[in-house]
């Protein structure tokens, strides 16, 4: 029979052995899990970035087209506003000069009862003075500034509407 010692001592050997095996193994389990994992979150954080950075550049993208687009609508804003001051002050000076004449129909027919004006038959093609219904220079000024007033405005709202077109 063999010593009883030899062969405790090769078991406990054998069992050391077998839980330094088990022991390694699962470090190495363990290790190559976290790897996996830490390889797959990478992955997920590079995918997530690439997506953040293309999303960013096509943004941007819009962002810089509607930046033009307001700009040309801005520019032609600026421009119908130009002429419409032009316009106010071709028309402010026509009717300083007599050249531009504003005419109420309805008083020169006779106004609301739509009869003749009392000695309109005499007057020589109305050169000895104002032609019937013909409106003072301030009144006429006063219109021409109401109605350049209210295309500034409708300029201005038209502007407005393309510009909230354009919002997305």
């Amino acid at each position: 029979m063999p010593n009883p010692w030899i062969l405790i001592g090769l078991g406990l050997a054998w069992i050391a052995s077998l839980v330094a095996v088990g022991s390694w193994q699962r470090d190495d389990g363990a290790t190559d899990e976290r790897a996996r994992w830490q390889a797959r979150e990478l992955e997920q954080a590079i995918a997530a970035a690439n997506k953040r950075h293309e999303l960013d550049a096509r943004y941007r993208a819009a962002e810089q087209e509607h930046a033009t687009r307001l700009a040309a609508v801005s520019a032609d804003y600026q421009r119908r506003l130009s002429d419409a001051q032009t316009t106010r002050r071709a028309d402010a000076a026509a009717v300083r000069a007599g050249t531009l004449v504003l005419r109420d129909h309805a008083a020169a027919a006779g106004g609301a009862g739509g009869g003749c004006v009392p000695g309109a038959a005499t007057a020589a093609g109305g050169r000895d003075g104002p032609a019937p219904g013909e409106l003072s220079p301030a009144a006429a000024g006063f219109l021409l500034e109401l109605a350049a007033d209210a295309d500034e405005v409708a300029v201005q709202l038209g502007a407005c509407q393309t510009a909230l077109k354009m919002t997305p």
